[in-house]
């Protein structure tokens, strides 16, 4: 089964001597295809194999249905749910620290919509999510302070590390100043564990390449450095 190959990974993984694994933004297919019915919108989402077809029924009592019901929203957030805790649970016996970053939204569609279910899980040591205020076009200040005040509310509540990534990739020139001003406004919301994706602006993933990498990792490092003995 795939959670015994993402057992075996695990076990690969702590043979590294690594300290810990980082589950990136779990989440479920939701997307729009409408190219491929003639040019009619159709969503299309996951997961509707068999084996969650089976466990949807034990479940709720009917076959699972192909429309976007309640009911699918919150079975398809149990899958995710319950496979990060079975996955934290195996590196933790592995002597593996967790850490997971949600998605900044609480958006159904792409699984998980209910935020403390994850920060629940008792084997998840750091717990963020990243606010990349670019790819949502959303102010820098406002949805990186509101984003930073959750994961920090959740992980005081749940006894966790408070994590915020920042938007290193897809920065647009003379946008760079905004790194600083997010890094800024997490550090005041009372994170401390202020991580950027990706390493030198993304300068060697031609799709996803800040306009002036350099530039975006010069902001990166000079504002790190001003944190840095804080």
């Amino acid at each position: 089964t795939f959670r015994n190959k993402m057992t075996s990974w695990i076990e690969l993984a702590a043979e590294t001597g690594a300290e810990g694994v980082f589950w990136d933004e779990p989440h479920l297919f939701f997307g729009e295809f409408t190219p491929l019915f003639g040019g009619k919108k159709r969503d299309i989402w996951g997961c509707t194999c068999e084996v969650c077809n089976d466990i949807f029924k034990a479940k709720y009592g009917y076959e699972m249905p192909v429309d976007f019901t309640d009911e699918v929203k919150a079975f398809r957030q149990m899958t995710i749910v319950n496979f990060l805790e079975h996955l934290a649970n195996e590196a933790s016996k592995k002597g593996l620290k967790n850490s997971v970053c949600l998605f900044p939204t609480a958006d159904p569609r792409y699984g998980i919509y209910e935020w403390e279910k994850v920060a629940m899980i008792k084997s998840m040591d750091i717990f963020g999510s990243d606010p990349y205020w670019y790819a949502y076009k959303q102010d820098v200040t406002e949805f990186v302070r509101n984003v930073s005040n959750e994961v920090l509310a959740l992980s005081k509540k749940h006894n966790k590390e408070p994590q915020i990534w920042i938007q290193g990739y897809r920065v647009p020139a003379n946008g760079e100043e905004e790194i600083v001003t997010a890094v800024d406004v997490a550090y005041d919301a009372g994170i401390r564990n202020i991580a950027t994706w990706s390493f030198e602006g993304t300068d060697c993933m031609t799709y996803v390449r800040s306009e002036r990498p350099d530039i975006v990792w010069q902001h990166v490092r000079n504002v790190y450095l001003k944190y840095k003995n804080k």
